[in-house]
């Protein structure tokens, strides 16, 4: 199941966590500068699209989804890349952004 949403949304509504069976999340092109608690309930997401919101880190609940794979991450305000200790619970791939590309295990 995938899911693209693109209207400057500056939230995310609790009701996220009823999608559990998403795979793909594409957020890009709003103004988002957080992922909601609920998010952590996406327990099949594999991807997620987060350019050009208005993050200053990287949401750190993304690496404990059990099957999450990428990420990208482009134009956002960056002022760190990966939250510390996130690297060795990620299942991810490659991370793309304003970083260079992080590989997981």
């Amino acid at each position: 199941d995938a899911l693209p949403i693109s209207n400057r949304l500056t939230f995310l509504p609790s009701g996220i966590k009823g999608l559990r069976a998403l795979e793909y999340l594409e957020l890009s092109r709003n103004n988002l500068s957080e992922l909601p608690f609920e998010f952590s309930s996406l327990t099949n997401l594999e991807i997620l699209f987060l350019e050009s919101n208005q993050f200053t880190v990287v949401p750190g609940q993304v690496f404990l989804l059990p099957k999450f794979k990428w990420l990208e991450f482009g134009k956002n305000p960056l002022q760190d890349s990966i939250p510390p200790g996130s690297y060795k619970y990620a299942r991810c791939k490659e991370i793309g952004g304003h970083f260079s590309v992080f590989v997981g295990r």
